[in-house]
């Protein structure tokens, strides 16, 4: 039902579902089946950073960064992050995307310095979306 609610066009509904998580973070933290299933609303919030209205992506944000802070799973939300906002076909959402990874990189700075899995996927596909084919720089 959360899954819906986070696919709804509106706005308001986008905002409210997002705080309403934001709220519950804690609860969720302490259930392990919540833990679950609140993993497989990430994608869906993931796609809200593409929003047109601004304050639906700075909630989603801030949903994203409260979940990683309290998990402490930054390696899957950065693979998530990877496979479904930089390869978005919405313009939109592939740029707040990328906006959104040095927040939460700094969530886990020593991430950096490692060869994670997730930290080379999101090189990787940040240096696809970099490159630019056109044969005049």
């Amino acid at each position: 039902m959360l899954k819906d609610c986070l696919k709804d066009p509106r706005p308001e509904v986008l905002c409210a579902v997002s705080t309403l998580l934001i709220d519950l973070l804690h609860s969720i933290m302490k259930d392990p089946f919540l833990q679950k299933m609140f993993v497989k609303l990430i994608p869906v919030m993931i796609t809200n950073l593409g929003n047109k209205v601004s304050g639906v992506r700075k909630l989603t944000h801030r949903c994203i960064a409260s979940y990683v802070k309290l998990s402490q799973k930054l390696e899957m939300v950065l693979l998530v992050l990877s496979e479904v906002g930089l390869a978005s076909e919405n313009h939109r959402c592939r740029q707040h995307s990328m906006l959104v990874v040095p927040a939460l990189l700094s969530l886990k700075p020593q991430l950096i310095g490692e060869k994670h899995r997730s930290v080379v996927n999101l090189m990787e596909s940040v240096t696809y979306k970099l490159k630019d084919d056109a044969p005049i720089v």
